[in-house]
């Protein structure tokens, strides 16, 4: 045979096929390899039924060692390579696809991955070509789109592949067996490498069957959410390893989860451990955020010691980026926590902390209580921080201000020989003193001047360096004496005084010999700065090159400084006692500014932490505040498609009447009215709930009655088709794809350019800000000195009721118009965003129409059977269609000026929203429909006023995926706890929903579970978690078991604390042994119980029902939850004691029925049993 192309020739070492790989496409295939000139060439045959070959179907290994880079093979080959090993990923060709390249890819297949493409024709569009789709994951196919923001989320991330689909959703996906390693070099401790090891010894034996990660890509590209808590922690590793401590410190709170962790989930955490040398400024705010995240989670431990890693976050925070900072909230956690006496600081830290937060939480009750009064007095004064200080140093020396009596400059120096006043002691020791002068600066001119600027701090920094002596001669006494007196004017900036650096020198001067004699001198001058300002100015004299003074007793400096002291002090002699000013003594307590003024001061603490979401309502952005409807079924309703005009596209039917009756007519009644049995209670109550539900049927019929569809599409044309109205159709659906196509290109590019925008006004200010400060800004940003603003921030402000406010005191260059305007734009780009995701999936059902319809245009040539399953398919796709086009938002609503949010009058000014369902919308890429948004609105006013209500819902109308958890976004305001009890077959699907739910940053919030039972006890661990669920907003899953067994837990604690029957050792193995050979208990006695931990656990259970009791309860399958049988938990409490008459009392019916069947056929009943019930019956006869 003729030599195969270069694309087909593979290596004898490929031609090894695993089984895995060939069972993915067929049930059974056959390989075959052929050599010729050292080249080997491998087919794989699919076998029929029967058992034979079918040729015809045969695929060729196509090589991927040799490709050129710059042929599409080449580039899917490096495409590949990201993600496995080219040893591991086969590349197949179908028979007869031979081109001029080579061979052409019809299947893909990674075995180690479990993952398969295979190629289909790209019919989507009008273009051409191939794409590989994924068979694991249906509609998703290999792409690698350019996008700088998408190419921002693969940053760090070599080995990912990214997948598209249809509405073009982007996903990442990455292998799960490529474990991150950390390469780091100790002569460089902050440096590090990412080395991805796909053979790691004994890492995939702990994977599960799904050997890979698949992140959703939220459709504007700013985030990527992790689908599990596997998939987070490699995630975070990734980040961690590219040195991207951003995005690292906010995917710390996806990381948290209580449930117990998986041999997969095990080893990715313990790969944490090896980042202990990391001393990065930016890991130690990870490390402090990941144990905040996971304190409550018992199995994940953090490997570092938050006690060490909390003082290294102190010291370094001026090097942490704003966007890794801790919240003033966390670090007070954490300091309340780890933040003892050992650690220096952290006490008046956390006292400064508290005392903020306390001043800010005092002025918002001061504002809400002046705004419900305002006529009522002042409040109490702003909270004081108490500070402890540190004790003083002990001194081995006497300080330096201490009493100091001057006289002693006055009195005369006696003679030893001749007993004759010469002088005075402190001017021999000046005489004997030298004196070399600092030598002058000189300016350009060739002027000479003293020292200034740079030059002077370079010389006071010699000074100090080199230490001050009264006895030097160039840093000694004449040197302190001319910076005291003025004579040497040294200065560093045009303010400063040389009196200032001789009183900062003299304290530094180390003791000398001469200190007794000229220090009283000094000091004088020092405390005395106008008088120092008068003493006799230094002359300056200079021989052979150097300048000096030496002065004589009598004559010279001595003798004038001697005269002007006792012409200045001789009538002073009485008040030359100096006494030092009083010692420092700081405060006890200090009143504290608000956090937010703080924040603004220091520019610090920038982190927003725990948002509320009270904002009910937000304006309409203008530019989506025309597309109400005017007029028709939807007037007044904010149709998502409005800028396509979608009721040109929409017919409604004619049975509907204006009062609801129309051609239906009026609702049918029941005539019994008049009959006897329906004058009682129970048949009148039958009876209305028999109206009622007429009244539902009846309105529903007519709302089925007036059900939209497609223009073209009515009922006698899908019903009998024809060619004609075939093509009718066709050209309808055509305008319509081509109207969604260009609106979804409008959004997309309009977004493309609206973010950047957004982000550049709400990041560095509006155009009126100074060009100056809004550069300052901008570069302030870049070096991570203030906090960047994201779309995710941006939103999560939406939803705040004070955004305007905390988005001010992220950027102080905006004004409170500005604010408001940056949160319009948001609303705006959200509007955007989600519009253009519904705009994609509307198109998808109208490409799934049009194929619908070219399978009926195909069968109106065969049979009738053929054509009505044809034609039913187009009518269920178009109905379809036909809904999509006329989805609204609920959530809003026009109304007038000043009229309250929710007044819902129509066709007036001033539409507004609900932003906290806008944001939920714009997370999930969906849009809820106008039924959960009326459960959810009358749901959260029911818990609002304290009531409860029950609603039936049927499957499939999202309970669990939506309705639960927009009620914890809206209810979970930090003052009560959420807590959502599900069946326990449903537990673990309503974690994945809300973890899924609430994974993505706008919306994050912690979902945790509550376990319990009758072996658990009520432990500190478990009431600061539900402590910490409230405070941080978390939703609680639970099961009816679970709850009921605490309720029952509570029972028995007070039980045996009230009886006293709960022994220390019940359950030792001497006790055991009594109770297996039913010997008598011991006798307890006070002493042998455990009351204090009986009390503890009771005190502990009782604050946590007071916890449930202030919460709300989220029941879902309330039926089965509530049902006294279904969920019932039995819970047998105290020791085991037989029954009264056992076991006769269970013996006795059998005698009794015994009797009556002897009576009535003794014979038979003798014979079948032998007698021995005959014997039993007269024994106790007897």
């Amino acid at each position: 045979p003729p030599p195969p192309p270069p694309a087909a020739k593979a290596s004898s070492e490929t031609g090894m096929v695993p089984s895995g790989a060939a069972a993915s496409t067929t049930a059974a295939d056959e390989l075959e390899v052929t050599f010729h000139n050292g080249n080997g060439v491998v087919r794989r045959v699919p076998l029929g039924p029967n058992g034979k070959p079918l040729k015809e179907r045969a695929r060729t290994l196509i090589s991927s060692g040799y490709t050129n880079r710059e042929t599409p093979l080449g580039r899917l080959v490096a495409t590949l390579s990201r993600a496995e090993d080219l040893a591991h990923v086969l590349l197949w060709s179908a028979e007869g696809a031979r081109g001029d390249a080579g061979l052409a890819v019809d299947l893909v297949e990674m075995p180690r991955l479990r993952l398969t493409f295979g190629a289909e024709p790209n019919k989507r569009g009008g273009g051409g070509g191939t794409r590989l789709v994924s068979k694991e994951h249906p509609g998703l196919e290999l792409a690698m789109p350019k996008c700088e923001r998408l190419d921002a989320l693969l940053r760090g991330v070599p080995h990912a592949l990214v997948l598209t689909s249809a509405e073009r959703e982007s996903f990442m996906l990455l292998s799960g067996l490529a474990k991150p390693c950390r390469l780091a070099d100790p002569s460089a401790p902050l440096n590090t490498q990412l080395l991805v090891a796909r053979c790691a010894p004994n890492w995939e034996a702990a994977l599960p069957g799904v050997r890979h990660y698949l992140y959703p890509i939220h459709p504007s590209r700013t985030y990527m959410t992790p689908p599990s808590l596997a998939a987070a922690l490699v995630l975070l590793v990734l980040r961690w390893l590219a040195r991207d401590f951003a995005a690292a410190f906010a995917l710390c709170p996806a990381c948290a989860s209580d449930s117990p962790l998986t041999a997969e989930e095990a080893q990715l955490w313990a790969l944490l451990h090896d980042f202990d040398d990391d001393f990065e400024p930016g890991s130690h705010a990870v490390r402090l955020r990941l144990w905040l995240a996971t304190r409550n989670c018992a199995d994940l431990e953090c490997p570092w010691e938050v006690r060490e890693q909390l003082p290294l976050y102190l010291a370094k925070l001026s090097y942490i980026p704003a966007d890794c900072q801790l919240a003033a909230a966390e670090e007070i956690a954490l300091l309340s926590e780890f933040g003892d006496a050992s650690m220096p600081g952290a006490q008046n830290r956390y006292a400064f902390l508290s005392a903020a937060m306390a001043a800010e939480m005092a002025e918002d009750d001061a504002a809400a209580a002046g705004a419900a009064n305002p006529f009522g007095g002042p409040g109490a004064g702003p909270p004081t921080m108490r500070a402890i200080y540190p004790p003083p140093p002990k001194l081995s020396a006497p300080m330096f201000d201490t009493p100091t009596n001057h006289e002693m400059l006055l009195e005369g120096l006696a003679d030893k020989v001749t007993d004759k006043v010469k002088g005075n002691g402190w001017q021999s020791r000046m005489v004997s003193l030298g004196y070399s002068r600092p030598e002058p600066d000189k300016d350009k001119a060739g002027n000479s001047h003293d020292a200034s600027g740079l030059s002077a701090m370079s010389k006071l920094v010699e000074w100090m360096a080199s230490g001050v002596r009264l006895d030097s001669d160039s840093r000694g006494f004449w040197l302190l004496y001319e910076l005291l007196t003025g004579s040497l004017t040294i200065r560093i900036l045009m303010d400063d005084t040389p009196h200032a650096f001789g009183s900062i020198l003299l304290r530094l001067a180390a003791k000398s010999s001469a200190d007794s004699d000229l220090l009283p001198l000094l000091r004088l001058l020092e405390m005395d700065p106008q008088l120092a300002a008068e003493m006799p100015k230094y002359r300056h004299i200079k021989k052979g090159g150097m300048s000096l003074f030496k002065g004589k007793a009598g004559k010279g400096m001595p003798e004038e400084v001697g005269a002007f002291l006792a012409a200045r002090l001789q009538n002073r002699r009485g008040l030359l006692q100096y006494e030092p000013p009083p010692l420092y003594k700081p405060p006890a307590e200090v009143q504290m500014l608000p956090m937010r003024e703080l924040r603004l001061l220091h520019r610090t603490w920038l982190t927003p932490h725990m948002l509320d979401r009270a904002a009910p309502t937000r304006p309409l952005p203008p530019p989506f505040a025309s597309e109400l409807a005017p007029v028709g079924d939807h007037a007044g309703k904010a149709i998502v498609l409005a800028p396509i005009e979608p009721l040109r596209y929409i017919q409604r039917g004619a049975n509907g009447g204006a009062a609801g009756g129309g051609g239906l007519g009026a609702c049918p009644k029941l005539e019994v009215e008049r009959h006897p049995a329906s004058r009682s209670v129970v048949a009148r109550k039958m009876m209305s709930r028999l109206a009622e539900d007429a009244a539902w049927l009846h309105s529903q019929a007519a709302r089925e009655a007036r059900a939209p569809y497609l223009d073209g599409f009515d009922a006698a044309s899908t019903a009998s088709p024809t060619a004609a109205s075939v093509a009718r159709q066709e050209a309808v659906l055509a305008r319509l794809v081509t109207s969604l196509d260009k609106l979804f290109e409008d959004d997309c590019a309009a977004f493309e350019a609206e973010l950047p925008a957004l982000l550049s006004f709400a990041g560095e200010g509006p155009a009126g800000v100074p060009e100056s400060a809004r550069r300052a800004r901008a570069l302030a940003q870049w070096t991570g000195c203030e906090r960047p603003m994201t779309l995710n921030l941006l939103a999560e402000l939406l939803m705040c009721a004070r955004g305007e406010v905390e988005l001010r005191a992220l950027n102080p260059l905006l004004s409170e118009a500005a604010a408001s305007e940056a949160l319009s734009r948001t609303t705006a780009i959200l509007l955007r965003v989600s519009r253009a995701t519904f705009a994609a999936r509307a198109r998808t059902v109208a490409w799934k129409l049009q194929g619908a319809l070219a399978s009926l245009n195909r069968a109106l040539g065969g049979s009738a059977d053929g054509v009505a399953l044809a034609a039913a398919s187009v009518r269920v796709v178009s109905d379809t269609l036909a809904r999509t086009l006329c989805f609204r938002r609920a959530h809003v609503a026009d109304r007038p000026a000043g009229a309250p949010p929710g007044a819902g009058v129509m066709g007036g000014a001033g539409a507004v929203l609900d932003p906290r369902v806008l944001v939920f919308e714009f997370a999930g890429g969906m849009v809820l429909r106008p039924p959960q948004v009326s459960l959810i609105s009358k749901l959260a006013a029911g818990a609002a006023a304290g009531r409860s209500m029950c609603h039936q819902m049927l499957m499939g109308e999202g309970k669990t995926t939506v309705i639960a958890p927009v009620l914890a976004l809206l209810l979970g305001d930090g003052t009560q706890l959420i807590t959502q009890i599900v069946p326990s077959p449903l537990l673990r699907f309503s974690l994945a929903v809300l973890r899924g739910a609430f994974a993505p940053p706008p919306l994050h919030k912690p979902v945790w579970s509550f376990t319990f039972d009758r072996r658990a006890s009520v432990t500190p661990e478990l009431l600061a978690k539900m402590h910490a669920a409230v405070k941080e907003r978390a939703v609680v899953l639970s099961t009816p078991a679970a709850v009921k067994a605490f309720m029952l837990k509570l029972l028995e604690l007070l039980h045996l604390l009230d009886t006293g029957q709960y022994p220390k050792n019940l359950n030792t193995l001497g006790e055991r042994v009594r109770r297996l050979m039913r010997l008598t208990p011991r006798i307890l006695n006070d002493g042998m119980l455990d009351k204090p931990s009986l009390h503890a656990q009771a005190a502990r259970a009782v604050e946590l029902l007071g916890i449930w009791r202030a919460g709300i309860g989220v029941i879902d399958e309330v039926d089965v939850v509530l049902h006294p049988l279904k969920s019932e938990l039995n819970w047998p409490l105290g020791d085991r004691h037989s029954l009264d008459f056992a076991p006769t009392r269970w013996e006795l019916p059998w005698h009794l029925l015994h009797a009556l069947l002897v009576v009535q056929d003794p014979e038979p009943l003798s014979q079948a049993n032998g007698g021995a019930l005959n014997g039993g019956l007269a024994a106790s006869a007897a």
